[in-house]
């Protein structure tokens, strides 16, 4: 079940990126529900395994016991549902020149699990890393799906555990991640990356996919439409219908919607920390350039208090966990001298 074709070159391996709440979650639904693709929950394991890589890659290959030493024990390891055996038996099967070779056998196995021969990865943070690992993986492709961002701002702020908490945070940190993809899309090119809009998906899903389907050299499946049956199983890793209700339902669009959501002083705030991508994206304005003053000051002056005052709680723990650190110090230093003077001279 090894990912090969005629010219024995790795079948593109697509990576679903972009920033949080902008609909990856659905978009890999859609993907894991085709026949032949599998894409595990999202996870991290490539860019905080890689920077180790020195400690089981050399000249010879692989060190294929301290690789999956390093990889098993990482806890995002666990989301794959897979053993160090099954790993072992895609890694045993074939040369492992180097990290990537084992990133691959991972994945290899995760599909084989699942009966599939292809497999995939949606990780939105990776936006940040899309040089790093187009430089791994010679077959990667990456999907940068796009969502209006005022819409992924009232999803954030939908979710009380999650950050950003405030729009001005969700609407520098959309800029941030949207911005890094657009730019990496400009090395990369049209060959190893694609732009699709949120939008687009959930109002008229087959074309969208059809599109994808032919960037990532697979057939479009209709199977890809049926992932409601398996919602459950696809989003038990990520937080259920509570963080994921998209997934529970048929493609809907205005499931977030910023004009019913935010109201005028924050559509302001959100458009005058983002306004220009939005315009470079085609997306409308809430508010005409130079209008957005008044609320929006007062929404940014909120935020910034509410920025310093989280920093100031995070100092009073330090300092508390400082004074407990030394305190604990001079108790076992007491300690050991009593423990001292109370041996017997010998």
């Amino acid at each position: 079940m090894a990912q090969t074709n005629p010219t024995s070159r790795p079948a593109p391996f697509p990576f679903v990126i972009g920033s949080g709440r902008a609909g990856t979650t659905l978009l890999r639904a859609m993907l894991d529900s085709h026949p032949e693709l599998a894409v595990p929950p999202e996870n991290y394991l490539i860019t905080e395994l890689e920077p180790r890589r020195d400690a089981f890659e050399g000249a010879g290959g692989l060190a294929v016991d301290a690789f999956l030493d390093e990889l098993v024990s990482h806890q995002w390891f666990k989301r794959f549902e897979l053993t160090r055996r099954d790993v072992r038996g895609e890694l045993d099967a074939g040369d492992a020149a180097g990290f990537a070779d084992g990133i691959r056998a991972l994945y290899r196995a995760y599909a084989r699990a699942r009966g599939k021969p292809r497999y995939g990865d949606k990780t939105p943070v990776y936006v940040s890393s899309v040089d790093a690992i187009a430089a791994l993986f010679e077959e990667s492709r990456f999907v940068h799906l796009i969502r209006d961002g005022r819409d992924v701002a009232c999803s954030f702020l939908a979710q009380e555990d999650m950050r950003p908490n405030g729009v001005v945070e969700a609407a520098l940190l959309w800029r941030e991640r949207v911005e890094a993809g657009l730019e990496a899309g400009e090395r990369l090119g049209p060959d190893r990356y694609v732009e699709l809009r949120y939008e687009q998906l959930v109002a008229d899903p087959e074309p969208v996919l059809r599109r994808l389907c032919e960037f990532i050299d697979v057939a479009y499946d209709p199977a890809m439409l049926a992932y409601r049956s398996r919602a459950s199983d696809l989003t038990r890793h990520d937080g259920g219908p509570e963080r994921h209700r998209g997934v529970f339902m048929p493609p809907t669009r205005d499931l977030r919607n910023w004009e019913r959501e935010l109201d005028r002083a924050q559509v302001e705030a959100f458009e005058l920390a983002a306004g220009d991508l939005l315009d470079r994206l085609s997306y409308p304005r809430g508010v005409e350039v130079g209008e957005a003053i008044g609320g929006a000051t007062s929404v940014l002056i909120g935020e910034v208090d509410r920025l310093r005052s989280e920093v100031e709680d995070v100092e009073r723990a330090l300092r508390r966990r400082v004074r407990e650190i030394r305190a604990q110090l001079r108790a076992e230093r007491i300690e050991r001298r009593r423990e001292r003077r109370g041996r017997p001279e010998g």
